[in-house]
């Protein structure tokens, strides 16, 4: 974005330095939880998350190489002239 844009823009808030050193240790229970909990609720709802977690990772690189400002590598197969 050009400066002129940004000038009457607000400063996005930032996260607390607490929060941040916290996070690992929220994200290893968060991990303890979902595989110690697995047994309890089922393989499947446990191995549902994960395929959509696979599934959203294609899309997101999709997403960001259709708005990047680059353009995308040129493919060896569809380049032919």
């Amino acid at each position: 974005m050009l400066d002129k844009d940004t000038r009457r823009m607000s400063v996005p808030s930032r996260a607390p330095r607490a929060i941040i050193r916290l996070a690992p240790a929220l994200a290893d229970l968060n991990f303890l939880l979902l595989f110690g909990g697995a047994p309890t609720w089922g393989w499947g709802p446990v191995a549902l998350a994960w395929g959509i977690v696979l599934l959203s990772i294609p899309l997101y690189l999709y997403r960001q190489c259709t708005t990047s400002a680059l353009p995308p590598p040129p493919l060896p197969l569809l380049d032919r002239k």
